[in-house]
């Protein structure tokens, strides 16, 4: 069994090679084919124009179309607006009109949080419309190229099916069942990980699909009009009312402490005013 699970390894690279083997000799006899073709072909194929555009001739193979970039695009936008509910209503239509939806909401009297997702096409204008709703005070914009993380995950992902199916030939041909247990370890070590990264690839390309826009609404604040000054004479009356009171209160409290502290500090006093009564007529004398 330890020899089994020393040679195990490279017998699925084997196998894994052999059949990539099989493929390259396939494509090079295709490739050889091609190439027959093509010396049989003219140097220089034809071409016609078609309504602006120059169109090849069949035959000629036409040039690789590059595959999109794969990005995630993110932002975040204040906005200061005339009513909270009013606006709120409106990025919901913007964001239904784009094909999005709200993600989430989190309002109150002062401000209110709305996150939206749209798709990726539609983010440059739903930007412009969202600020169309208030006056801003503040826009962010992110974009993360994930098109390379993409292409690797892919990449694994045909590598570890290659595996896999390695393994499943090897297990059908396993006959001892500590072979058996060992191929079966292995095989559903190898379905994690393409679970795994099956999964990445599929939240990465959902992320580049659906943008993320949150849009923060605060309300416009209603200050004091300026230049109304009819109410001066009211306003410095309840002024004088309110400081005369607070003395009256704080003289009303000195009071009350003295009355309360008398039995300690009226005795005091008497004694000190008698024992100078009594001295000041011997300093005359």
């Amino acid at each position: 069994m330890e020899a089994m699970r020393k040679w195990l390894p490279l017998f699925v690279m084997l196998a894994v090679g052999c059949s990539s083997g099989s493929s390259s000799e396939s494509a090079g006899g295709v490739a050889s084919d091609a190439a027959m073709v093509a010396k049989e072909a003219p140097a220089s194929a034809p071409t016609e124009q078609f309504r602006g555009r120059t169109v090849s001739s069949p035959g000629v193979p036409s040039p690789p179309v590059p595959s999109p970039r794969q990005i995630i695009r993110q932002g975040s936008i204040s906005l200061r607006v005339d009513e909270l509910a009013a606006s709120e209503k409106r990025l919901r239509s913007i964001a239904t009109a784009q094909g999005g939806w709200i993600d989430g909401l989190d309002g109150s009297t002062d401000e209110s949080v709305m996150t939206l997702r749209i798709p990726s096409e539609s983010f440059d204008d739903t930007v412009e419309k969202v600020l169309a709703v208030g006056s801003m005070i503040s826009q962010k914009v992110t974009l993360t190229d994930v098109t390379d993380q993409i292409v690797d995950i892919g990449a694994r992902l045909k590598a570890l099916r290659a595996e896999e199916t390695a393994y499943v030939r090897m297990l059908a041909q396993t006959r001892q069942l500590s072979d058996t247990l060992m191929v079966r370890e292995r095989l559903g070590a190898v379905r994690q990980q393409i679970e795994q990264a099956d999964a990445m690839r599929t939240n990465l390309s959902r992320q580049a699909a659906m943008s993320t826009l949150e849009v923060t609404l605060l309300p416009i604040p209603v200050g004091k009009p300026q230049g109304d000054d009819s109410g001066w004479f009211a306003a410095s009356m309840a002024d004088a009312v309110g400081s005369f009171g607070a003395i009256a209160r704080t003289l009303v409290g000195l009071l009350v402490y003295i009355v309360v502290f008398s039995p300690i500090w009226f005795p005091i006093s008497w004694l000190v005013w008698r024992n100078r009564r009594r001295v000041l007529p011997k300093q005359a004398a």
